[in-house]
């Protein structure tokens, strides 16, 4: 019998869904270290971006709210004609998990926790891979760091927000890249959002208050102000910014009664602007996360506690759907990530958690 050679192999298999691959690592030691090679991780991932399919990440607990946080992951389909039931699987690898700054940040399948301990966790929940590199520290209270594997260099990013430095792990992990003079918003949902090769965030002048977003181009290490959508008259306030469709986006909650949602159609250009706004119905909610590669925005009610709560909203049909947690009595955060084999080790030797 003829054996494929590996470089055809590993195209054929990097077409494979995370799951699969996981499950193809098992059938011999020669494929389990084929398939955790960079290249092909690199290739999978690349792959895969476009898909819009995405796990729901939620913080949570059993017991009291707060009293003891526990991870969960859900799968969501947003396909079915009413309302949606999602089971959701505890992580039980990571203990106690806490947010950073009241975030969740997430990107090509890796997501950034506190432990106990106030040790930064870099993890991946699909490969169950965690991460406590020993150089980060969390001396100030809402720092945060924010990492992203650059599939064009093949070389880790990371841009410490409680510096408001951002820095290229591949090369120094205390080399400045750029520095920057304005801190970062402190709004409900701070994640720093991938599109178009940049990572965004929402930033504060210092001077005069004002709010802008801000991108951090990956590949080239520079900093750029993305221009804001023109309101004539009054100066844009930003609540939240995602990724919707493939484009940039940002939320601005204007009342109880009434949420715009501006989309980037063209990235970069202002003229592009577009906006869409959520009205009937969902007054008692507030949108929490655009889900990635989609049109439709999760939304909670305000105090963050009961599953009933949930709900997904399509923003082409003007329609919600309600959405029902299983399996975690208290869900009080959520966002969304990416099953990839991306791992969260890389050449600095870094502790593990």
């Amino acid at each position: 019998m003829k054996i494929l050679p590996p470089e055809i192999l590993m195209d054929i298999l990097s077409l494979l869904s995370t799951k699969l691959v996981g499950r193809c690592r098992c059938v011999s030691k020669s494929w389990r270290h084929l398939l955790s090679e960079s290249n092909f991780i690199r290739s999978h991932l690349y792959r895969t971006k476009h898909l819009t399919d995405n796990e729901l990440l939620l913080l949570g607990s059993t017991t009291e709210p707060s009293q003891s946080n526990a991870l969960y992951t859900a799968s969501i389909d947003c396909q079915l004609p009413c309302e949606i039931t999602v089971s959701a699987t505890e992580l039980t690898f990571v203990a106690k998990p806490k947010l950073l700054s009241g975030d969740l940040p997430s990107c090509d399948g890796l997501i950034l926790l506190e432990d106990d301990a106030k040790r930064i966790l870099l993890v991946n929940p699909t490969t169950k891979e965690v991460v406590s590199p020993s150089y980060y520290h969390t001396e100030h209270e809402l720092a945060m760091v924010v990492h992203v594997y650059s599939v064009r260099s093949g070389t880790w990013k990371e841009a410490d927000r409680s510096l408001y430095e951002p820095r290229s792990v591949s090369k120094d992990p205390r080399k400045k890249v750029e520095s920057f003079t304005f801190e970062l918003g402190y709004s409900m949902c701070m994640t720093g959002v991938f599109v178009n090769g940049s990572l965004h965030w929402i930033a504060t002048n210092t001077t005069n208050l004002s709010s802008f977003i801000v991108g951090f181009d990956l590949a080239e290490e520079k900093l750029r102000v993305i221009p804001a959508p023109f309101v004539y008259g009054v100066d844009f306030l930003y609540d939240t910014v995602g990724e919707l469709g493939g484009c940039l986006c940002t939320l601005s909650v204007l009342s109880r009664k009434e949420t715009n949602i501006w989309v980037m159609k063209e990235y970069g250009v202002e003229q592009s602007w577009t906006k869409l706004t959520i009205v009937d119905g969902l007054s008692e909610y507030m949108p929490i996360l655009c889900v990635p590669g989609r049109r439709e925005v999760v939304m909670v009610k305000d105090d963050y506690t009961e599953r009933e709560d949930w709900v997904i909203y399509n923003l082409d049909s003007a329609t919600f759907k309600g959405i029902t947690i299983q399996g975690a009595t208290y869900v009080y955060y959520g966002g969304c990530f990416k099953e990839t084999l991306v791992s969260p080790y890389y050449n600095h030797d870094p502790q593990r958690a």
